[in-house]
């Protein structure tokens, strides 16, 4: 009975320190991820051409060649650009708030599966005294 004991507590260490090490990092995808939330714009490099119209407009004449017979208009730029940075803002914030909800629900539930299995450890130490 003892080594059923001792094999239980081990099972319940072994499970309390993939916890910690679970709340560690969902703690600090968490932080990021409000972070990130404040300016969603500056929060990924793929949004650096989305930081000003000028950087924008930049980048779109980089793409325009010489012989190209369309040259779009500063107010076709402007509504080009403040619909990219609308879209982007939508996909960017979608995956910080997917990251929000998982790493959230990873968080309680390491703090539960810690709590429990806290409990069964004391529970077991002091059934052998």
């Amino acid at each position: 009975m003892g080594k059923n004991k001792n094999l239980l507590q081990i099972y319940a260490i072994l499970v309390n320190l993939v916890a910690v090490v679970t709340f560690l990092i969902c703690a600090t995808n968490l932080i990021s991820s409000f972070i990130d939330k404040a300016d969603p714009l500056h929060s990924s490099r793929s949004s650096e051409k989305y930081a000003s119209f000028e950087a924008y407009k930049l980048e779109s004449m980089r793409s325009v060649g010489k012989d190209q017979a369309y040259i779009p208009t500063d107010e076709e730029l402007r509504a080009m650009y403040n619909t990219a940075v609308d879209d982007n803002l939508q996909r960017i914030l979608h995956g910080i708030n997917r990251s929000i909800t998982v790493n959230g629900i990873l968080f309680i539930l390491s703090i539960v599966l810690f709590t429990t299995h806290w409990i069964l450890m004391r529970r077991t130490a002091n059934s052998e005294e």
